[in-house]
């Protein structure tokens, strides 16, 4: 039997969608993950970072399941409901404002022709300067990144799937940083274990001539990471965060290491809110907060800090279809 597949891009992060209203995907958790593996696999398949299947729910319009690349199930991806909202308004399962069911909680859309606005569920588990200890990490890894230097410290939060944000100083060490040794590294980290966490590094962009200090609040022993650091000009490539430039300091530059990829990604929707989220905290910015993701393309997140994280948490931009296709 045919499948009928449709490609899906939320600021560079992509995906394949699934129409599984009619229960006709493998239902087998085993037999699943491989078919997800081979749709994935770019060279030999259609190519995503993950896979997005839309199916009845009995507490809102639709449910979405995510798995990664690799055929694991996730809670959420910020990108991909944004992608799979606008999936299901193409396909008539939902308006353009929608409920529907994650791992995570039930997310409302508003499907936009331009953008897709998402609002999440609590972010929460909000440790800032946590120490991983400058042993545990390869040592020639570090270089332009002071936070990493000392005690090994990273910042960690919850969006539905684990973050580190990690904090640069510019573009210029955004762009050196080895993102997907030291974001393995630090996804495999002890202290992470056994479910492993997404990896941010975020810098700040800002206008030429400026000076730029950062500030940041002394925090409890035991902290979790994400780092952020200012966006980058036009045409550079990166994963961590920093603010762009026109914008000041609410605007990043960000790059991400994804767990369950297992690389860099042109886009993370959820470490872009961690990053957004950890930058607010520390006094970096105020809501909202755009982010400069590698693939060039902006992201804009809202959110209300709190001692544990942030409510309110909304993330907005770009979610198109690619083309659509069917496989033998």
């Amino acid at each position: 039997m045919s499948l009928k597949f449709w490609k899906f891009t939320g600021a560079g992060n992509d995906f394949v969608a699934l129409d599984n209203r009619d229960g006709s995907i493998e239902p087998d958790p085993q037999a699943r993950a491989a078919l997800i593996r081979s749709l994935c696999a770019r060279g030999v398949g259609v190519g995503a970072d993950g896979a997005l299947i839309l199916e009845p729910s009995q507490n809102a319009d639709f449910r979405m399941r995510y798995y990664n690349s690799d055929g694991g199930e996730a809670e959420t991806c910020g990108n991909g409901a944004r992608c799979i909202a606008r999936f299901a308004n193409l396909l008539g399962a939902a308006g353009p404002a929608c409920r529907f069911e994650t791992q995570a909680g039930i997310y409302e859309a508003a499907v936009k022709p331009e953008a897709v606005c998402v609002s999440m569920s609590d972010a929460f588990g909000l440790q800032l300067d946590v120490q991983l200890g400058r042993a545990t990490l390869p040592a020639d890894l570090l270089s332009g990144i002071p936070s990493l230097r000392g005690a090994g410290t990273v910042d960690f939060i919850n969006t539905g799937v684990p973050h580190v944000v990690i904090r640069l100083e510019n573009t210029d060490d955004l762009q050196n940083v080895p993102v997907v040794e030291l974001g393995r590294a630090i996804r495999y980290h002890a202290r992470f274990a056994p479910a492993g966490t997404n990896v941010n590094f975020i810098a700040p962009i800002v206008p030429a001539g400026t000076n730029v200090s950062f500030i940041a609040p002394i925090a409890p022993a035991g902290t979790n990471l994400n780092s952020i650091a200012p966006v980058a000009p036009a045409g550079t490539n990166l994963n961590s965060i920093a603010p762009v430039a026109p914008a000041g300091p609410n605007h990043f530059a960000i790059r991400t290491y994804e767990r369950g990829v297992e690389d860099e990604t042109l886009a993370c929707g959820t470490g872009s809110i961690a990053s957004a989220i950890v930058a607010c905290r520390r006094g970096l910015a105020a809501s909202p907060v755009r982010l400069t993701t590698r693939s060039g393309v902006d992201l804009l997140v809202h959110c209300e800090p709190t001692d544990r994280g942030a409510t309110r948490v909304r993330l907005e931009g770009e979610a198109r279809l690619v083309f659509k296709g069917e496989l033998p």
